[in-house]
């Protein structure tokens, strides 16, 4: 991961991507049209408020959905996620679990083409 206010960004895969880090708190993921910083965009933010919460954040500014997830990264290790994009709906899941721990349903359609990421 990248440490710092920029994204690192990469191609995305359909129909998503499985992704480990090592941090204690604050993985931004941010799904993209083009391969920089710029609305629309979605961010998945996991282990935010001191490792308490997770948030799926439209177009920088609206969390569209705040999940309770305490203590979702574990420090010194790599902790592994999935996230999915299909049919207008992202789904962030923990690696190795079946079900999502957020999902979000996109009202305005627009093609990920790119996923960034950095632990600020």
């Amino acid at each position: 991961t990248t440490e710092g206010d920029a994204y690192r960004f990469f191609s995305f895969p359909e129909p998503g991507i499985a992704l480990r880090v090592n941090a204690p708190s604050d993985v931004h993921i941010s799904l993209n049209p083009v391969s920089f910083e710029e609305v629309p965009r979605m961010e998945i933010l996991i282990g935010v408020n001191n490792n308490t919460n997770s948030i799926i954040r439209r177009n920088g500014a609206e969390d569209v959905v705040v999940a309770m997830t305490p203590n979702i990264l574990r420090p010194g290790f790599w902790n592994g996620f999935r996230v999915v994009f299909s049919n207008w709906v992202v789904m962030v899941f923990r690696e190795g679990e079946q079900f999502p721990f957020m999902g979000y349903n996109m009202q305005e359609f627009y093609p990920v083409t790119f996923y960034g990421i950095r632990t600020p």
